[in-house]
């Protein structure tokens, strides 16, 4: 039911920065940045080996935001084949989506990736997302 690890969502403060960390220090290859109109944020994610980070940078003004309400923004992803299935797994072991549910995500990173996601917290409050490619 569940696939391979395929992202780690990290919040940065400056975009241009951290992506200069993650290809240049570290190695890895920049797939794509965007922007989100809907809640403002740049997003931009960075290939490495088998998996990806993915760098989120808010809205400008947010870095005024309380240090916990930031870092509700990090997670890491699983790719699964059936989200109904997988969401529907998880709940029935106690855990709780955040309030959008399961919701898509058109034209992430190019015109043709779409995506459904769904978000939930582990035991220790770690965020963990759920994504199927549509």
């Amino acid at each position: 039911m569940f696939g391979k690890l395929n992202h780690i969502g990290i919040f940065v403060k400056e975009m241009q920065p951290a992506i200069d960390f993650y290809t240049n220090v570290l190695g890895g290859k920049l797939l794509f940045s965007l922007y989100n109109e809907g809640d403002g944020e740049k997003i931009s994610m960075v290939r490495m080996g088998d998996y990806c980070v993915e760098l989120i940078e808010p809205p400008e003004g947010a870095e005024d935001a309380p240090k916990a309400a930031q870092e509700t923004r990090n997670h890491f992803a699983i790719e699964v084949e059936d989200i109904k299935a997988a969401v529907s797994h998880v709940q029935k072991q106690g855990c709780v989506l955040e309030k959008e549910g399961v919701y898509a995500v058109p034209h992430f990173g190019d015109e043709e990736t779409n995506l459904l996601v769904a978000f939930f917290h582990g035991p220790n409050g770690e965020r963990i997302e759920f994504f199927q490619y549509v």
